[in-house]
């Protein structure tokens, strides 16, 4: 419950899914959010499954609400000039672990 409170919480905070920031520097900077639509929990069952995993509760959680996310991606005006932090989908951590089979 906390992880969708929290992702809740910080939506709720968005404008046009952008938030303004006081930098350490004092400047106000503009970042970015993206989300992505969830995940059924029969696709999260079959990979888990399939490639003998585990997928932990809070990453589940978040994959039912947002099978992936980009979150405090840095704009300069109005262009995205990226940075921030990726939250992997489900199909982009099982691309990542390929080669680690």
């Amino acid at each position: 419950m906390f992880i969708k409170e929290t992702i809740d919480t910080l939506k709720s905070q968005l404008e046009n899914n952008k938030l303004r920031l006081i930098a350490p520097q004092g400047e106000i900077q503009t970042v970015g959010f993206s989300f992505n639509p969830p995940i059924e929990n029969k696709r999260i069952q079959e990979i888990e499954e399939k490639y003998n995993w585990y997928i932990p509760k809070d990453y589940r959680t978040f994959l039912l609400q947002h099978n992936g996310a980009k979150l405090y991606q840095l704009y300069l005006g109005e262009t995205n000039i990226g940075g921030g932090l990726l939250l992997y989908s489900l199909e982009e951590a099982l691309q990542c672990s390929k080669g680690y089979q």
